[in-house]
């Protein structure tokens, strides 16, 4: 399946949700290598990868939709999971969400989300260790 291909079945898929007025849009960033640890430690540098855009209620709906058995219970994001050089279909702890309407960046924590801080360079995103 093409690229384009998933990330159109997943739209189908939350355009099929009731939203709220109040509903944000987020970005999905997956870390490149990931070790799926946290740490507050400012001097850690992770790249991290744009998958795309999407719009709902908070982002635990967000960890939800994103887990590998919703958004590709048969294995369609395969092709785009490796054509990105990432390694896992599912969210998970040290992955980044960037929330538009608050204009902040959370990084997936143990439990829960947290603040953290992100750079873009040379056409990459980095995230530094959770804000605290």
């Amino acid at each position: 399946m093409a690229d384009h291909e998933v990330i159109r079945k997943l739209k189908e898929q939350f355009e099929g949700k009731q939203l709220n007025s109040g509903d944000i849009i987020y970005t999905i960033y997956y870390q490149k290598n990931p070790t799926f640890s946290f740490t507050t430690d400012s001097s850690s540098l992770v790249e991290i990868i744009q998958l795309f855009n999407i719009q709902a209620n908070d982002m635990e709906e967000i960890f939800l939709y994103m887990q590998g058995e919703v958004w590709s219970p048969a294995g369609e994001a395969r092709e785009l999971i490796r054509a990105l050089g990432l390694v896992h279909t599912s969210m998970s702890v040290g992955d980044v969400i960037r929330d538009y309407t608050n204009k902040k960046w959370y990084i997936v924590a143990p439990a829960g989300f947290e603040e953290v801080q992100v750079f873009l360079s040379g056409g990459k995103a980095f995230r530094v260790g959770a804000s605290k």
